[in-house]
């Protein structure tokens, strides 16, 4: 069943023209708006049909010039309107008709003290219109905003177990983690099998992991358990070692080709040799910081497969 967003068009009533055109070009794009002459309930009780406010998704104010007429509270019913949908949480976006006036002498004293003790003082953003054409226009701008932010709030308002989050999280963090370890278990086949190219002595393992390491260099967080990120980042300190003796006592010589299975490509890689006959090159040192690195791994990937399983477990039983 699709869902179509109920979004309530609020203005002083000389501005009914306008919530029209606004109601319009909303229904449009498959929303329902909802404006009081036409939707909402019929009832000279404003407690019965403010109520309706409540039904809304997201709420649309518009201030021209007019405060608007007071109810038995003293307040206008826009004002009225603005204070349930804050009150209730209703995402909403408040546009101000812009004058030329320095002063703004031509809109009502009490409009501009709405204006400064509900809006400017409760640091709430605005947008500015000239006129009707303008804010019809910045209305469509901002249609994805409204959808977006309507989405965000009914989330909220789910009101999601904590294994339902639990569940989404580990199972974000998992597929993220999947890519990852597709490309170190390739490290790992490739530093073990006899006949492939020694990775201390080539440019494999900085092609196959140069990209993760800038994710790790960046504080980047890919993953959302904060464990996972912890373990993240120590794969690549003894592999920012292993670069950093690499570039200092290593560059680059002949060329060669592999097949790569993570990245799914052929790619051409470098092998390396001494930058001068002076310098002796720890090839053990190299080798011990390769080793260091697939440990660390191998921790990261012992705690991603343990909190999937275990999620599974939990989530499904």
């Amino acid at each position: 069943m699709s869902f179509k967003p109920r979004i309530f068009i609020s203005s002083t009533f000389d501005l009914i023209e306008l919530r029209e055109k606004i109601s319009d070009f909303f229904k449009s794009i498959g929303a329902e708006p909802l404006l009081y002459e036409e939707n909402l309930t019929p009832s000279i009780n404003r407690s019965t049909y403010r109520k309706d406010l409540l039904n809304a998704d997201f709420a649309i104010f518009i201030f021209d010039k007019r405060y608007g007429s007071e109810t038995d509270t003293g307040l206008s019913g826009t004002h009225e309107e603005w204070l349930i949908s804050n009150k209730n949480d209703i995402p909403s976006h408040v546009y101000v008709k812009f004058d030329n006036d320095d002063d703004d002498s031509s809109k009502e004293k009490k409009l501009k003290e709405f204006i400064n003790d509900e809006i400017d003082s409760n640091f709430v953003s605005y947008y500015f219109f000239k006129d009707e054409d303008d804010l019809l226009k910045r209305l469509k701008e901002t249609s994805l905003t409204i959808a977006h932010d309507i989405a965000l709030t009914n989330i909220e308002k789910s009101k999601l177990e904590k294994r339902v989050i639990r569940n989404l999280s580990i199972n974000q963090d998992y597929k993220e983690a999947l890519s990852f370890m597709r490309h170190m278990e390739e490290v790992i086949h490739l530093h073990q099998i006899a006949n492939g190219p020694d990775l201390t002595r080539t440019s494999v393992l900085n092609f196959i992991l140069g990209t993760w390491a800038s994710y790790s260099d960046s504080q980047r967080k890919l993953y959302i358990d904060e464990k996972l990120n912890d373990l993240f980042h120590n794969i690549f300190i003894p592999y920012q070692e292993f670069i950093e003796y690499q570039s200092q006592t290593l560059h680059p010589g002949r060329t060669k080709e592999i097949y790569l299975k993570s990245v799914g490509m052929e790619i051409n890689y470098e092998y390396m040799k001494p930058v001068n006959h002076s310098v002796v090159v720890d090839w053990d040192l190299l080798e011990g910081h390769i080793r260091s690195l697939i440990e660390e791994y191998q921790k990261f990937k012992k705690e991603v497969m343990k909190q999937k399983n275990q999620n599974d477990i939990h989530f499904n039983y």
